[in-house]
């Protein structure tokens, strides 16, 4: 009976090193994917996490584009819009900030009663940032404005069975392949590691 217990043991830990091994990659993708294929990893998460509730939006929607939605979540009348420059500047993201919320208002008007801006920056907003979307609050009290950075993704992460973290993140290595692994395997994921910036080491939203 003991060996079971600790063979029992030694499953959870390996779906626990598993998991996390799929979060790491998860939080891989999120800071460095920009444009349309950050906005599909973020639609990929959410689906998921609220099926038959979330529906993302294609941007090839003719003349007037995705009515600047990136993905909606039908039972908040949730707009989100997301945000993955190739750069990052304060101006640019406060200015993303204002033309998609104002946008979205027109497009949506009482379809809308959260709006949510999706950015990937590691380092998270600037103090000057976070001010522009407090005004924003301030200036549109009906509809209830927030930015979801990684710790408010990360959550949505926790929703997903594992059946659909492996589908979208892949299959943690064996142990047995680990200990094969050698500079050889190594050196051109240091390499590339290398060439990048250095990453700052809720159910729904909040």
């Amino acid at each position: 009976m003991p060996r079971g217990r600790r063979g029992v043991k030694g499953t959870i830990h390996e779906m626990d090193v598993g998991r996390h091994f799929q979060l790491q990659n998860f939080k891989f993708r999120w800071h460095t994917f920009t444009g349309l294929a950050f906005q599909d990893l973020f639609a990929d998460v959410m689906e998921n996490a609220w099926p038959n509730d979330f529906r993302r939006v294609s941007p090839y929607g003719g003349p007037s584009g995705d009515l600047k939605c990136d993905g909606f979540l039908k039972s908040k009348k949730c707009v989100f819009q997301c945000y993955g420059p190739v750069s990052i500047r304060e101006r640019d993201v406060m200015g993303k900030i204002k033309v998609d919320l104002v946008g979205a208002i027109e497009y949506w008007q009482e379809r809308m009663a959260q709006w949510v801006f999706v950015y990937n920056d590691p380092k998270g907003p600037t103090a000057r940032v976070l001010q522009c979307v407090n005004d924003l609050q301030v200036h549109y009290p009906g509809i209830e404005i927030e930015m979801w950075t990684w710790p408010q993704v990360r959550r949505q992460f926790d929703r997903l069975s594992v059946e659909t973290v492996a589908e979208l993140f892949g299959y943690p290595p064996a142990s047995t392949s680990v200990d094969q692994l050698n500079f050889d395997h190594l050196g051109p994921v240091v390499e590339q590691i290398s060439k990048g910036e250095p990453s700052p080491g809720d159910e729904f939203g909040k």
